[in-house]
């Protein structure tokens, strides 16, 4: 493997971040946790992100469909300030210095998240539509 086929597997390497991101494989203890939606999900995705000029903290991010195919991740986004975490299909915008803002951009079946870096979006694809997430969220399905 070449480090640019090693470099385009890595998908926090597909844009720039300003920021680090380690998915987890426990719950943290002790510490805050940040669910999204706010309450307890069963099972949930688990990161810990640090901004460049911020505090780190922990999101513990809800799962969509049960799908066997569904996509799990934590992905560079066009915004050096924003991750695309997917969590069973579901898919969350996370602004990495403000948690409060995370929203639910697709909220099932992402099945697949591809990169065009030259268009400056991610290509995430359900089984019946793709759409476009770019350096201000979501831009286009078709």
């Amino acid at each position: 493997m070449t480090p640019t086929d090693e470099a385009a597997r890595d998908p926090l390497s597909w844009f720039a971040p300003e920021y680090d991101v380690e998915v987890l494989r426990e719950i943290p203890s002790p510490g805050r946790i940040r669910y999204f939606p706010e309450t307890r999900c069963e099972a949930p995705l688990m990161a810990r992100f640090t901004p460049r000029d911020g505090p780190s903290w922990v999101g513990g991010f809800g799962a969509g469909t049960l799908a066997a195919r569904a996509c799990t991740g934590v992905f560079a986004s066009p915004s050096p300030k924003r991750a695309l975490v997917v969590s069973t299909g579901r898919a969350w915008a996370v602004d990495v210095e403000r948690p409060e803002s995370t929203v639910v951009v697709l909220p099932e079946l992402v099945m697949q998240v591809v990169p065009d870096v030259l268009a400056g979006v991610l290509l995430l694809a359900d089984p019946w539509r793709l759409h476009g997430f770019g350096i201000d969220g979501l831009r286009w399905s078709s």
